[in-house]
């Protein structure tokens, strides 16, 4: 630990010296009251998310895209209503247990036909003669094969299920059906349906750029500004005060609003918005700085002078006055640091 001293004189010397130690917390309680805080921000902003969509679905306009969008997945065929939301066929059948595999292949065999019929009608000839192509070619692959059978053959030009190789039904699900659905199918929604590619994109931008950003935005203010702007003393986070850790100033007193204010923007903004465009790099030079660096700062903190000490068995004090009043003793007064 460090044995940095910290002298706060007054004008006049004192005879008298009282003398209050700091420790500083371990790194690893540092790191419990870290991840729980980041556990808090992590529900405050999942709440506020929730809260975002539901008026995005029901108040703006984004309500109008979001029914289009389900509409035209439904009339592709592949996508199905699931009790209040619209999901894709692949998933509702992966998630349900009371549907025979037998009924799933004739299921998804007959939605991909209609979908051939849906993308004719809305993405025209080509389109459709396209992808029909393609799903030829991927029927009969060489290389998908079960135990060496053709799932399909080839009889008077016409592409056909393989009935004498006895192919169980969950084999045609899983091997052909669904990968064909996953992997074209929902490409083709994207690619050959301009309509449902705008809605998109539209819903996309929103939940990217205003849902999510909002969200967390929110989060991080609740958890780590106005959460120590409530819990005045030592400035201390949910986290912080669990662990009974505090911040203070260079002059080893309760870090004023003004501080803290700039401690925050510099925090918010170099470290959290700047790490979501730079795969976290600020983050983890933070966090490297508080595990190495000799009076074990972070980068906002070292930045403003602010360190973090236990106060399990010590008070942070507003001012040198606070500490006297007891007393009525402003003899000459020594922080140290442990």
């Amino acid at each position: 630990m460090s044995s940095d001293v910290y002298e706060v004189k007054p004008v006049e010397e004192k005879k008298d010296v009282e003398e209050i130690e700091y420790y500083r917390p371990t790194f690893w309680k540092r790191i419990f009251s870290i991840l729980f805080d980041l556990l808090i921000c992590f529900f405050i902003s999942f709440s506020i998310f929730n809260l975002s969509k539901y008026i995005s679905n029901n108040y703006t306009s984004l309500k109008d895209d979001a029914l289009k969008l389900d509409e035209i997945r439904l009339e592709s065929s592949l996508f199905v209503k699931d009790l209040d939301r619209v999901t894709d066929i692949v998933t509702y059948y992966n998630n349900s247990t009371d549907i025979s595999y037998g009924a799933q292949e004739l299921d998804l065999s007959a939605r991909i036909d209609r979908f051939f019929t849906f993308l004719l009608d809305n993405a025209g000839q080509s389109a459709y003669e396209e992808a029909l192509k393609y799903y030829d070619d991927f029927r009969l692959d060489p290389n998908r094969l079960y135990e060496n059978k053709s799932y399909f053959v080839l009889q008077d030009g016409e592409v056909v299920k393989n009935t004498s190789a006895q192919i169980p039904s969950k084999a045609y699900v899983q091997n052909i059906y669904s990968p064909f659905i996953d992997e074209y199918g929902q490409g083709l929604l994207v690619t050959r349906i301009p309509e449902y590619t705008i809605l998109q994109k539209n819903l996309s931008i929103a939940l990217i750029f205003i849902e999510i950003p909002i969200s967390v935005g929110l989060g991080v203010i609740v958890v780590y500004y106005i959460c120590p702007l409530i819990l005045r003393r030592g400035r201390c986070t949910l986290g912080r005060l669990l662990f009974k850790i505090g911040l203070v100033d260079k002059n080893v007193l309760n870090v004023n609003w003004k501080v803290f204010t700039l401690r925050f923007l510099i925090f918010f903004f170099l470290e959290v918005v700047l790490s979501v465009f730079t795969l976290c790099i600020p983050f983890f030079i933070s966090l490297s700085m508080m595990a190495f660096t000799k009076k074990k700062q972070t980068f906002h903190d070292y930045l403003l002078g602010i360190e973090e000490v236990d106060t399990t068995n010590s008070k942070i004090y507003y001012s040198l006055q606070e500490i006297s009043m007891p007393s009525g003793n402003d003899d000459f007064t020594k922080f140290k640091m442990k």
